[in-house]
């Protein structure tokens, strides 16, 4: 939690690129890194970014980023950011395979397909030269200072770039707002951030909802998506672990969306996630079965807006009943047993309620009986929580 921070330690400009002298680590640019890390460094989340739209070469790179290495001990990531070269690899790919950088971080007037494509492809590159770097788009063009329009105002940043951005495996999305019609002038001019507050709450959204998934083992992908990611009307795309959860987002419509589970098991629980206002909401089916291709069903209301939808497997719970006479003999044996508590009898003498809810809830519970079954590792593993209920065998 908290603020990550996003050091561009340059800029383009001639006056401050030479600022410290126009080698690539004079003196005076050596302390001044030296100063930003005992400055800032002791900060969880930082990033250095050498320079904006950068203009250094690839070996004055490499001497900046190999000094801020050596002296940060927290070890933040290092990167620098493209400019006026748009989605040409050549500069990163000159760079890639080398441990002193750690992001790509990408500018350019680019939204939906070829941002997704882009983060994807990049990250994938950096995994195939053997040192793997996270991609943030970090200055989007562009998002007029309007909230209205949905064409080049504040709604094209959220559902053409942030989520797209986002849901490739990005690792962070910058606003950077223009004037109302176009102008670089917006960000010199505004002295009240309260504007930007829908903006701000999008990316709270975004972050509350993709925060609770592994993303660690998650992959942008769009195979088994009906949706694919070359539909411009309706574009999807999709962020999973396979055959454990699947969070997939559309620009156009909370409807029509279809999964392949055909190599998955089990039950998954629907939600779906407003990207406008925030908030899971149940749509037209709750759960769907593991096994086949499965319509995703709808979203509860606003069909030709922006949604995303969480298809996770839910967890399995295993609960251990066992059984006692009515004279104290555990197990009742060939007498009769005393109040199981099973979660098929009602009443006083069952949990059939208990069951219920947790079924309500979106979980799969089911009933072994102790004597007929062997916990070992094969048994457990197909279970998330195991109960163990009353008059329980000894267990070695």
């Amino acid at each position: 939690r908290g603020i990550f921070i996003h050091w561009h330690l340059a800029e383009h400009e001639t006056p401050n690129k030479h600022y410290y002298g126009s080698e690539a680590i004079p003196s005076l640019r050596q302390l001044f890194y030296r100063m930003m890390v005992a400055r800032f460094g002791h900060h969880n989340g930082i990033k250095w970014n050498l320079m904006e739209e950068t203009t250094w070469d690839e070996n004055d790179r490499r001497a900046q980023a190999a000094y801020l290495k050596a002296i940060d001990p927290y070890d933040h990531p290092v990167t620098f950011q493209l400019g006026g070269i748009g989605l040409d690899f050549e500069e990163y790919d000159l760079h890639l395979g080398e441990t002193n950088f750690d992001s790509f971080s990408f500018q350019g007037n680019n939204s939906n397909d070829v941002m997704w494509n882009e983060i994807r492809d990049s990250i994938s590159a950096s995994v195939t030269a053997g040192a793997p770097w996270t991609a943030a788009w970090d200055e989007p063009q562009k998002i007029e200072n309007d909230l209205t329009d949905n064409v080049n105002g504040y709604p094209l940043g959220r559902y053409g770039k942030m989520w797209p951005c986002l849901m490739a495996g990005g690792d962070g999305f910058m606003w950077y707002i223009q004037q109302d019609g176009g102008g670089h002038g917006f960000d010199q001019q505004i002295e009240d951030f309260s504007i930007m507050g829908p903006a701000m709450n999008w990316s709270r959204y975004i972050r509350d909802n993709l925060g609770t998934l592994p993303l660690l083992a998650m992959v942008p992908t769009s195979e088994g998506l009906n949706e694919g990611l070359s539909v411009s009307s309706r574009p999807a795309y999709m962020f999973s672990k396979p055959g454990a959860c699947y969070a997939i987002y559309r620009r156009d419509g909370g409807d029509g969306i279809s999964l392949d589970l055909s190599a998955a098991s089990g039950t998954f629980s629907v939600r779906w996630f407003d990207p406008r206002n925030g908030g899971f909401h149940t749509g037209t089916k709750m759960t769907v079965e593991g096994g086949a291709v499965v319509d995703l069903g709808a979203a509860p209301n606003s069909l030709t807006e922006d949604w995303a939808v969480l298809v996770e497997a839910t967890a399995r719970i295993a609960y251990l009943y066992g059984d006692v006479s009515s004279d104290g003999d555990v197990p009742s044996g060939s007498k009769a047993p005393y109040d199981q508590m099973l979660l098929t009898d009602t009443g006083n003498t069952g949990i059939s309620m208990f069951g219920a809810m947790v079924e309500s809830e979106g979980y799969t519970i089911d009933g072994f009986y102790d004597q007929a079954t062997t916990l070992d590792a094969s048994f457990l593993s197909q279970f998330d929580v195991v109960i163990f209920g009353l008059h329980q065998k000894i267990w070695s």
